[in-house]
């Protein structure tokens, strides 16, 4: 029996996270865990506004609550359904998280795209490119990772074709870790 595909998602705001992370999810049927969906809960819980400086200012708020830099990682890993064909968890960008995954199985892969594309997935969701930098997205540049994947095409085939590779190469970066 072939071992669950464990997987983390790397890279600054705008590279295709989410959207690779979902297209494993649907074709693969792995669980998907979303770092940024956990401050959203939480910020949900506080009644907050879901406003980029009070999404940052939460996950500090849990970070330095437990004294932990990888406190996300924490409750994801809590959140690891045991079934699972395959888990990716999307949006690390704190090295303290990535090392914890690693720690667990994971294996990090850091998603680039060009920079234009980047930038015009920042507007289209009304984010300006020039907000000064957290902490978490200056970090994010120096997360582990053992692959990486260019998130460069809007072709579904291209994309699929895309995310099969990275699968290929996942499992052999798991096989590599088991030896």
């Amino acid at each position: 029996m072939m071992r669950p595909v464990r997987l983390y998602l790397a890279g600054p705001a705008g590279v295709g996270k989410t959207k690779v992370a979902e297209g494993l999810a649907a074709r693969h049927g792995f669980q998907r865990i979303s770092l940024g969906d956990l401050v959203r809960e939480e910020c949900m819980r506080l009644e907050l506004p879901l406003t980029r400086g009070n999404l940052q200012a939460v996950g500090d708020l849990l970070r330095r609550d437990r004294d932990d830099d990888a406190a996300l990682a924490a409750m994801t890993l809590a959140r690891v359904l045991p079934a699972a064909r395959g888990v990716v968890v999307d949006g690390v960008r704190l090295v303290a998280e990535a090392e914890a995954l690693r720690c667990s199985g994971f294996v990090g892969v850091a998603v680039h795209a060009r920079e234009d594309v980047r930038l015009g997935r920042l507007r289209a969701r009304d984010r300006s490119a020039d907000v000064p930098e957290h902490r978490t997205e200056l970090e994010a540049k120096r997360v582990p990772v053992d692959l990486r994947f260019v998130n460069g095409s809007d072709d579904p085939a291209v994309f699929a074709h895309g995310l099969e590779w990275l699968l290929y190469r996942v499992r052999q970066a798991q096989h590599a870790l088991t030896l």
